[in-house]
């Protein structure tokens, strides 16, 4: 017996074996999941974060939203068609849409435990339940659904924001802002919740009309700031806590912070910095970069 001829066949049926399983690890028999995901409104799928695991698996991260969902036909679904559906049609949701409660950006194929079975994508858990469109109405099934597969018609991602590039915008706030009694909550890329008081003194933004496309007064002090009102300094009406961010429309850009929007105008000081001054109308829309944030904190 010639070892060295059984030992040759040993290796290349190993090599084999080991090549073959691999092979079926990294296979999937489905089509790419690409080819059912789409954006709201359109087809485009530039911006979706996908990304390829083992075998079929696979991460596709959305925002969860409206706007975030699968279509599902009750043909193709081990779950009854409602007698009052308008169509076949049905939406497994990302979010509630009854409370409109988000938790953020979600792996949609984990959420809705995707699977790949006999050639076709099929959707196993529904974390809200689904809806579907009757005459005059939408209705929601909810409860005893998970583990009952749907094939999916089309996955609808709404695309997560990127990574935001301006810094902490906490470190704008200034030194009479006591940031631990602050709500500032991260949303989605550069968008946030910061919760203040409104108030006359406390809570205001400082810009630099260097920084602005507000023409900067003639009679303006030589320091060049104004102030973003969070209340109206003639009638001196209260509002309670609000969220800033939106308030002012804040956004990033060109890593900077600025405000778009000057619900009461915003207010400088003249040349002798005792009087001050009011900007009131057609302000809304123009940037202006943010120097200092004044918030005082709910309720204190």
């Amino acid at each position: 017996m010639n070892w060295f001829i059984i030992l040759s066949l040993f290796c290349i049926w190993n090599f084999q074996e080991c090549h073959c399983c691999k092979w079926s690890a990294d296979h999937c028999e489905c089509s790419d999941i690409v080819d059912i995901l789409r954006r709201p409104f359109d087809d485009d799928k530039d911006g979706i974060l996908i990304s390829d695991k083992v075998g079929c698996v696979r991460n596709i991260t959305c925002r969860d939203s409206t706007y975030t969902y699968v279509i599902i036909s009750f043909d193709e679904s081990v779950i009854d068609r409602p007698d009052d559906s308008l169509n076949d049609i049905a939406y497994v949701d990302s979010a509630d849409l009854i409370t409109g409660v988000r938790t953020g950006p979600v792996d949609v194929f984990s959420l809705f435990g995707m699977s790949c079975e006999n050639e076709k994508w099929y959707v196993t858990k529904y974390p809200f339940g689904l809806s579907y469109n009757t005459v005059n109405s939408t209705k929601y099934i909810t409860g005893g659904l998970d583990g009952k597969r749907s094939e999916i018609g089309k996955v609808i991602c709404n695309p997560v924001n990127p990574p935001c590039e301006c810094s902490d915008i906490v470190d704008l706030f200034d030194d009479h802002s006591d940031k631990s009694k602050i709500p500032v909550t991260d949303k989605d890329g550069c968008d946030k919740s910061i919760t203040c008081d409104a108030d006359e003194y406390f809570t205001y933004i400082t810009i630099s009309f260097n920084g602005s496309e507000i023409v900067r007064p003639d009679d303006s002090h030589k320091d060049n700031e104004a102030y973003v009102d969070s209340i109206n300094h003639q009638t001196g009406e209260p509002r309670g806590p609000l969220d800033i961010f939106s308030f002012y429309g804040m956004s990033c850009e060109n890593k900077k912070w600025y405000v778009t929007k000057y619900p009461f105008g915003l207010h400088y000081y003249a040349e002798d910095h005792v009087e001050f001054k009011h900007i009131t109308g057609d302000l809304d829309g123009k940037k202006s970069e943010i120097t200092k944030i004044a918030c005082k904190p709910p309720g204190i």
